[in-house]
């Protein structure tokens, strides 16, 4: 009789806990800004991810408008603030970028992450930049590649998105030059910053492997995705002048793999470029361009 009446408190308490998850509430969106401000654990994080790749359109604008990408932002710029990280910090980024990815799959969340509801620039691609343990700098090729896809999407959609990314990329190099060089005043390294010097820095004396290819995907939709010509041009004169030409043609091989891609990317923009600037300017304007070598 004993064993008969636990299986039947058992069965009652399974139903139970059924009736109860069918009527459960389901979060607010500003309930998961909330969650997202306050340390999120994995779980959290992966449930915020969850609820942002199935909720409708209206909740996310909702999310938005309550500080969602603001609050994602956070949770980046402190676990990327410092490079060595523990590998539940390394799944927490991991989740956070999926919630990012998932936010900006709506134009309205991509639209957060250029400028806040407040009209403010966004703190999302800032967030990227900052410390020593910017995901553009990351070893963990799963990171970087995350971190690429969203500055790229971002690059490519708007003008408002490509000075958003420039300026990350700005304050990524003056940030990795503070740690290198702190006799050089902030505002002079300002007024002198080539914003893709800590991208090309990761290539120099590096062997040729798979992860480059993100790096190149970024620099070719920081570039080409411009839509001035006078920029892309200006653009592709700060990379030379980090050596980024002598830097890549080694890297040219036969294989055709994604770096080769990224490479012929870059090289076909550049020529075409060139070619526009030659055919609609007096003679001989463009020809520093078109004199580099090509793959």
């Amino acid at each position: 009789p004993a064993l008969q009446k636990r299986e039947m408190l058992k069965g009652f308490a399974l139903k139970n806990n059924r009736d109860t998850g069918d009527s459960r509430r389901a979060r607010e969106p500003m309930e998961y800004v909330e969650i997202l401000e306050k340390d999120p654990t994995l779980d959290e994080l992966a449930e915020c991810q969850s609820w942002l790749a199935t909720e409708t359109i209206e909740k996310m604008q909702q999310f938005v408008q309550a500080g969602g990408s603001a609050a994602i932002a956070g949770v980046l710029a402190k676990l990327c603030h410092l490079s060595m990280r523990s590998h539940s910090d390394t799944q927490r980024i991991e989740s956070a970028m999926r919630c990012l990815k998932a936010l900006i799959k709506e134009e309205a969340g991509l639209l957060a992450v250029i400028t806040s509801p407040d009209g403010s620039p966004s703190k999302v691609c800032e967030s990227f930049a900052s410390g020593g343990g910017s995901l553009l700098l990351s070893e963990n090729e799963s990171l970087l590649q995350s971190a690429v896809a969203v500055l790229s999407a971002v690059a490519v959609f708007s003008e408002a998105g490509h000075r958003t990314v420039l300026a990350a990329l700005e304050e990524l190099t003056l940030n990795t030059s503070t740690q290198s060089d702190s006799s050089m005043d902030r505002s002079m390294r300002v007024e002198n910053v080539n914003p893709f010097d800590a991208i090309v820095d990761r290539f120099r004396d590096q062997p040729r492997a798979k992860w480059q290819a993100h790096l190149l995907t970024l620099l070719n939709a920081v570039v080409n995705g411009c839509t001035d010509i006078s920029r892309r041009v200006a653009m592709r004169g700060d990379l030379a002048n980090l050596d980024f030409i002598e830097i890549t043609r080694p890297m040219i091989t036969a294989a055709g793999d994604e770096v080769d891609i990224q490479i012929a990317i870059f090289d076909q923009e550049m020529k075409a470029d060139a070619a526009e600037l030659e055919g609609s300017a007096p003679h001989g304007f463009g020809a520093d361009i078109a004199e580099i070598p090509l793959a």
